[in-house]
């Protein structure tokens, strides 16, 4: 799979790596409803491939506890070694045991619980980035602005 080059320069991305297409799907259209930018995968290997690639735009990861290739601990001890300035959140079902387990051997990463509804991820996402950015909106030029005040005068 290519990489996305079409990243923006001062982008916060989301990255998203979450094994099940369904979930990994809803969550990116989520991250993008909310405002940010977002790209998702299933694997860790390609999570880290981009984490490379991309290491100052891509700002938060939000990865499943058991992604492909590796578990999630380990995929953000590998990315935060590339971009040690990269905010990571596991997200995990309802406890197993080896969950908690996993979970015990990460106590400094945040953690939410799946399913995620879009209000948990809004406060995820603002806590580990701050609001969305404001799009940049085209500017009325002053004749145009003009015109208006004119027609709005008669």
């Amino acid at each position: 799979m290519p990489l996305p080059h079409d990243l923006p320069p001062t982008s916060r991305t989301v990255l998203v790596v979450e094994r099940d297409l369904a979930t990994r799907t809803a969550l990116d259209r989520m991250v993008r409803a909310l405002g940010y930018e977002s790209r998702a995968v299933g694997d860790a290997r390609e999570a880290l491939r981009i984490v490379f690639a991309f290491p100052e735009r891509v700002r938060l990861l939000l990865t499943d506890l058991w992604p492909a290739g590796m578990d999630g601990g380990e995929l953000a001890e590998r990315a935060r070694e590339i971009a040690p300035r990269l905010r990571v959140v596991l997200m995990a079902g309802p406890a197993s045991d080896s969950e908690a387990e996993l979970l015990a051997a990460y106590p400094e990463l945040p953690r939410v619980e799946k399913p995620i509804g879009i209000e948990l991820l809004r406060s995820v996402l603002r806590a580990g980035l701050g609001p969305p950015e404001a799009p940049d909106l085209p500017r009325r030029s002053g004749e145009a602005r003009r015109r208006r005040e004119r027609q709005s005068d008669r």
